[in-house]
């Protein structure tokens, strides 16, 4: 699995948004991963995901909207 996002990556993040870089977008991405890996995703999810990046880069509310829908979108091609 960790190979499979490697090669998205590789492909992937030279086509997304500029302003994060690559390991902003893999955590992001690994938390979604990580919280998808039930088979279920909900909205408490997501609010502790948006919390952590919050916490842990300092973007505001706008750029933290941004990473984790670009994140998103790179983890449903995974």
């Amino acid at each position: 699995m960790l190979k499979k996002i490697a090669e998205i990556f590789e492909k992937e993040v030279k086509k997304e948004i500029p302003e994060f870089d690559e390991s902003q977008l893999a955590t992001t991405s690994l938390m979604i991963l990580t919280a998808k890996y039930d088979g279920e995703f909900d909205e408490v999810e997501k609010d502790e995901i948006l919390k952590m990046i919050s916490d842990f880069y300092s973007f505001d509310k706008n750029k933290i909207d941004r990473i984790f829908e670009t994140a998103l979108s790179l983890t449903e091609k995974a």
